[in-house]
């Protein structure tokens, strides 16, 4: 007797189960096509860092820059805390360095193969780094035209994401300076060992004041005066355009000053005391030459610490 309402009941759950389903399948084709549209902001990143920045910190490098070799790798970047800080770009050193307005410490630096970054490029990062730096991401990327320089970078509501500002690109640099600035490592090794051998040699003298000493040292000193002003004009190009940035560059670079300023009165002071013969002034030389040895190893220093990292003494 209740058969056919039954049946009737039966149809409509059918009915509901056959449309729940669809409903289903309807929201996942909408998903799947709707990700196969959108770009995956942690690849995007890559992309971006593999184009921009692989050049000078790629792990396919045997020396990368400052030992940073794993731009690509977004779980051990994300990882740093000295370079990016979760979900707060403005804490991130890998983002300030993008914004920094001084076009010295701003990377990628003017004379990189892939250019300095866009607008786009950076707001990208940010937005990365504004969603915790995940290694792996589904957020899409929604980026506009590169913003006009000057204009605040917007986050993905459209309000300002602080008073972060798109640098101005800098020019790049002449070709032949950046190609001068590579043959620093080659020329500065020159007056280092100059400079040492010449210390040692008036030690030595001091104590034997054999004349084949003083021969010796006179010859480094002046040979010293010539080369170090050469390296140090190199040096400066190579910190210039070649992606060195922060503390360890600036202090490199004007010790490096500092070891020209040594050298040439070093080697003013020796010719002076050949000339005059005073003790007084031999012990001005001394002392002179002495400063200027420890200088150099000093600014050498540095110099491993852009090269290979704040540790490359440390076995």
């Amino acid at each position: 007797m209740n058969e056919p309402g039954f049946l009737v009941g039966g149809e409509a759950v059918l009915l509901a189960n056959k449309r729940s389903g669809l409903l289903i399948l309807g929201i996942f084709l909408f998903g799947s096509v709707s990700s196969a549209f959108a770009s995956d902001l942690a690849q995007e990143v890559i992309k971006v860092f593999e184009a921009k920045c692989a050049e000078c910190h790629g792990d396919h490098l045997p020396k990368p820059k400052g030992r940073f070799g794993y731009v690509l790798d977004l779980k051990q970047l994300s990882e740093n805390p000295l370079l990016v800080t979760p979900k707060d770009p403005d804490q991130s050193e890998l983002y300030l360095l993008l914004v920094d307005e001084d076009p010295e410490f701003r990377m990628p630096p003017p004379a990189a193969k892939g250019g300095q970054m866009t607008g786009d490029e950076i707001q990208l990062v940010r937005r990365w780094i504004e969603k915790g730096a995940e290694p792996v991401s589904t957020t899409a990327v929604t980026t506009d035209s590169d913003p006009p320089v000057g204009d605040t970078l917007s986050g993905d509501d459209g309000a300002t994401s602080g008073p972060i500002t798109v640098p101005p690109p800098s020019d790049p640099p002449p070709a032949i300076l950046v190609y001068l600035g590579k043959f620093h490592p080659l020329v500065v090794h020159f007056p280092v060992a100059l400079i040492l051998a010449a210390a040692i040699a008036e030690l030595l003298w001091l104590f034997s004041r054999r004349e084949l000493l003083d021969q010796g040292l006179r010859f480094c000193v002046l040979f010293a005066a010539v080369m170090t002003p050469i390296a140090g004009v190199l040096g400066w190009f190579a910190g210039e355009f070649e992606g060195y940035s922060g503390l360890p560059l600036t202090l490199h670079k004007w010790i490096g000053v500092g070891n020209i300023a040594l050298a040439l009165l070093s080697a003013y002071l020796g010719e002076a005391f050949r000339r005059e013969g005073s003790s007084l002034t031999r012990a001005k030389f001394r002392y002179c030459l002495w400063l200027n040895a420890v200088s150099v190893c000093v600014g050498g220093h540095f110099g491993g610490v852009l090269v290979y990292g704040p540790d490359h003494l440390i076995p």
